[in-house]
């Protein structure tokens, strides 16, 4: 399980100091690099593939070279590695990153039990390897993850979601004409994308746009990008994510059983590796999330997170409210998968992409003849 899983230790990259032994370019000996460059450290990724640092001095930025186990260059970009050595390596880390991103990213873990079988001894070592790596080394594994893992994932603009036509409509749902609703209430939506980023862990609290229900983040992550804040809506384990740039803005919404991603700008593909890339380096926090709610009994009554309640009850139908009061019953609401996902974002995507470009012919036209009459 996920607690198995977590690095025992960091082993030791090996330090170059500028060193070059053992590294070719196109089977030739590698001698010199590009003035102001130096290595770094290499490092044991699998066991086809080194990462090599590299730092400009002055700038002090730094780029990776992937290598063979006998230093021979691959690439200078993971995404550049030829397709076959590629899936080779998504293989490969998909055995710790596959559950990482199933168990911890996408649902609460569950709590270890002494009959769970223990993992290879290889994923222990590959978590161990992954964890030691450079952020921006292990980002760029992550990107590549997500690249798969992401397919299929339903993107909204948050321009589009906060629109006043949305944010309007207090019904909870919202129709289309032909029977298909929203699967989240516009308002719920609109109070969530509008919250600021928080101060301190203990104002990270943020009402479920599932069941409207207030929730304390289960884990405040600080990072150089931004802040993100994980929430748990008990009703059927619904994993839930705010990202606040750290160049300011409305927060990013990602809903990883959606798969569901609402924003827009720079970072919109960055958000699942940023937060995977945090869990791979904050496995004793990871190992806490059994036994961290996001519900507390105590919000029902003063402060905050009842205001959240009263805000966000007021605007839900009483069937939604049913809903959420029983939240842990036997019988969940299965959000993610809701026929209506499908419907509601094919509405999004045509909205935010304005018409189609026979529409606009036809629209000039028409236009033509009002000017002739």
């Amino acid at each position: 399980m996920a607690e198995e899983l977590i690095p025992a230790r960091q082993p030791p990259a090996e330090r170059l100091d500028g060193r070059m032994d053992g590294l070719s370019v196109d089977g030739r000996p590698l001698t010199r690099l590009y003035l102001g460059w130096q290595t770094v450290s290499r490092h044991h990724v699998t066991d086809e593939l080194d990462a090599v640092v590299m730092r400009e001095k002055g700038t002090e930025r730094e780029v990776c070279w992937w290598v063979d186990p006998d230093g021979a260059h691959q690439a200078s970009h993971v995404m550049a590695l030829p397709p076959a050595q590629r899936t080779r390596l998504l293989d490969r880390l998909a055995r710790y990153f596959g559950p990482l991103t199933e168990q911890t990213l996408a649902a609460t873990p569950k709590a270890p039990q002494e009959s769970d079988a223990q993992p290879a001894p290889e994923t222990r070592e590959l978590a161990q390897r992954l964890a030691a790596l450079p952020r921006f080394v292990l980002l760029e594994l992550l990107t590549l993850w997500t690249e798969r893992i992401l397919e299929g994932t339903l993107i909204a603009p948050t321009a589009e979601v906060l629109a006043p036509d949305r944010s309007d409509d207090t019904s909870g749902a919202e129709n289309h004409g032909d029977g298909a609703e929203q699967p989240f209430s516009p308002v719920r939506l609109h109070a969530l994308l509008q919250l600021p980023r928080p101060v301190t862990d203990d104002e990270a609290i943020a009402a479920s746009p599932f069941t409207g229900l207030p929730l304390h983040a289960q884990i405040v992550m600080n990072m150089p990008e931004g802040t993100a804040a994980r929430f748990c809506d008990p009703t059927d384990d619904l994993v839930f994510y705010l990202f606040w740039p750290s160049y300011g803005g409305v927060p990013f919404l990602y809903y990883p059983k959606g798969p569901l991603l609402i924003g827009e700008g720079p970072q919109t593909s960055l958000i699942a590796p940023l937060l995977l890339s945090w869990l791979v380096t904050h496995p004793e926090v990871c190992a806490r999330l059994p036994q961290v709610s996001s519900l507390r009994v105590e919000d029902f009554g003063v402060g905050h997170a009842a205001s959240l309640w009263d805000e966000t009850e007021a605007a839900t139908p009483s069937g939604d409210r049913r809903e959420a009061s029983s939240a842990q019953n036997s019988n969940p609401v299965h959000f993610s998968s809701s026929p209506h996902w499908g419907e509601w974002f094919k509405n999004v995507a045509e909205a935010s992409a304005g018409p189609h470009p026979k529409e606009a012919v036809e629209d000039e036209g028409e236009r033509h003849e009002h000017e002739k009459d």
